[in-house]
């Protein structure tokens, strides 16, 4: 859990050196179908495809601007659930205090 702090703010500072992703790849990085998926609970969380942690943080912060449009990060939490890894990010949209939970199994820990 040490360790993981120190890499989060890595894959962060290295996402400010990529590029968006072209208009024609919208939506690839979430499962297909999530209209049952809002990000309020474990059970409905948003399931992030990509299979690296660099393509899986990118994912979460661009579902988090589509949704939220300038939205502020609060904190970003790491939890383990069922046996399933999910970020939960704390953050204020229009002046309230919001949580969404990313299922990020697909690439939790791959580089």
């Amino acid at each position: 859990m040490r360790l993981f702090f120190p890499v989060i703010l890595l894959g962060l500072f290295l996402l400010s050196f990529v590029s968006p992703p072209e208009q024609g790849m919208r939506g690839r990085h979430f499962a297909a179908l999530q209209d049952d998926r809002d990000g309020s609970s474990y059970e409905k969380a948003i399931i992030i495809q990509d299979t690296t942690s660099m393509e899986g943080i990118k994912a979460e912060y661009k579902w988090l601007s589509e949704h939220y449009p300038g939205y502020k990060m609060k904190k970003q939490q790491l939890s383990q659930y069922q046996g399933r890894f999910y970020d939960i990010m704390h953050f204020k949209h229009k002046g309230k205090k919001k949580k969404i939970y990313f299922d990020i199994t697909n690439f939790f820990g791959k580089w």
